[in-house]
């Protein structure tokens, strides 16, 4: 509020004397000022000749181009106090003293510009705030009625259904990477490339068959030990030391994960087919229980009672807060919205009026 009051009152001042005639003023003044910078001290006693000759040119020109501005006569007065055949700092103090005035003026009008550009590139931004704040307010409508109808929904059965797989699978993965042949890793490896819902594991066709020439029951953790020893240590186990590292697929081993088989809240097709693909897959390396809750979630999927749960789960998840929470949050917004206008409409019609 404080910048609008005091562009209004610079507005004012400016106004009196006319913007053109305000840019004149300041265009000749700052010339003034600026030559009195480059040359008082070289043209002052006895300092350069040639300078002072360039500074006394420099002021008649000005003088012929004086024209109609803010204290024309002030300049005039100042310009006559360096026609002098020898000047000195007193005659500057003078000329400045002169100009008083309208360097105040100046100052204000250069205020009077400065605080139109900063309150147009004000109005800028509450304009991109203000469309910012429709999109997050729509966004928080719908997520707000999407959880709305997903209080109602008891969605317990499906949360551990999903988590309940999910953390047995890992627990599982891990042991079965840790503690398998690291041939059998590789074999898993290869069997997901037949599954098209299941992301491919970094390993080609045969990379098994080609690992087995060179180990039986080493683990995983093993074969990448002996992958990373020295010739002379690892020719004690293999003949073909340089096969043996080329047939060890490191970035699978070294980054094996169970995220490829878990689940999400996929929509019942999906979810129906993944599941088909990953029991065949996981009941090779999990335990039963995993494998009896991989088919307890395609189960519910495949009975109809999936969907509402997974919708509201969806939903819950997308508003990432209660039903209350984010009614506040979006009454916030609004309230946010209605300020950014009333000041976007202020400045618009302060401006409008410039």
């Amino acid at each position: 509020m404080e910048s609008i009051e005091e562009y209004r009152e610079v507005r004012s001042e400016v106004r009196e004397v006319g913007e053109e005639k305000a840019e004149r003023t300041r265009e000749l003044y700052r010339r003034i000022d600026d030559a009195f910078d480059e040359y008082r001290e070289d043209a002052t006693g006895h300092g350069e000749f040639r300078r002072f000759v360039e500074f006394q040119n420099i002021v008649i020109d000005i003088e012929e181009g004086i024209g109609d501005v803010y204290g024309a006569e002030d300049i005039e007065t100042a310009l006559s106090r360096l026609d002098a055949n020898t000047l000195r700092d007193k005659h500057f103090r003078r000329a400045n003293d002169d100009l008083s005035d309208v360097r105040s003026f100046v100052e204000t009008y250069e205020r009077y510009l400065e605080l139109g550009d900063s309150l147009g590139d004000e109005l800028n931004d509450l304009e991109h705030r203000a469309d910012e704040l429709e999109r997050e307010i729509t966004a928080k409508e719908d997520a707000l009625r999407k959880a709305r109808e997903a209080e109602g929904v008891d969605v317990s059965a499906l949360r551990e259904a999903v988590e309940g797989y999910n953390e047995r699978l890992r627990d599982d993965f891990g042991s079965f990477v840790r503690d398998a042949p690291a041939v059998e890793v590789a074999r898993l490896g290869e069997r997901t490339h037949d599954a098209p819902l299941v992301d491919d594991a970094p390993v080609e066709e045969g990379t098994a068959a080609r690992l087995a020439r060179y180990v039986d029951d080493e683990t995983v953790d093993r074969v990448l030990e002996l992958a990373g020893s020295s010739d002379a240590k690892l020719s004690h186990y293999v003949d073909d030391t340089d096969g043996f590292r080329e047939a060890v697929p490191h970035t699978y081993f070294e980054t094996a994960g169970a995220e490829r088989f878990e689940l999400s809240y996929g929509s019942e097709g999906v979810v129906l087919r993944r599941a088909e693909e990953l029991i065949s897959l996981v009941r090779g390396f999990a335990e039963d229980g995993t494998v009896t809750a991989l088919r307890r979630v395609r189960d519910m999927a495949a009975n109809g009672d999936y969907g509402e749960m997974r919708r509201a789960l969806v939903a819950r998840e997308e508003a990432g807060a209660g039903v209350d929470e984010l009614q506040d949050e979006l009454d916030e917004l609004r309230e946010e919205k209605e300020e950014v206008e009333e000041r976007t409409a202020e400045l618009r019609e302060l401006l409008d009026e410039a």
